[in-house]
């Protein structure tokens, strides 16, 4: 099962959800505020949203690097045909 860490909007304290199903209704530890699936499905939405985005960097980045990398060996097969 995943725990998702909820952020109690009340208070900002972390509260570990093992699931988003809730058999009872429940509250924040610290400060009582209810804790709806709700509540639980749009802050889960916000997190996959961020990691999208966070994802889609790295794939930029990763593409860079590469188109850097064969830059820089096709530049330097070229230098060395050139030093013959």
């Amino acid at each position: 099962m995943a725990i998702f860490k909820y952020e109690c909007p009340g208070c900002a304290t972390l509260v570990p959800i093992l699931n988003r199903v809730s058999e009872k209704q429940r509250r924040c530890p610290q400060c009582g505020n209810p804790i709806g699936i709700d509540d639980i499905d749009r802050q889960i939405a916000a997190a996959e949203g961020i990691r999208r985005k966070t994802a889609k960097k790295k794939r930029i980045a990763k593409s860079i690097a590469f188109a850097w990398l064969f830059f820089c060996t096709i530049f330097a097969l070229w230098a060395i045909s050139r030093m013959r």
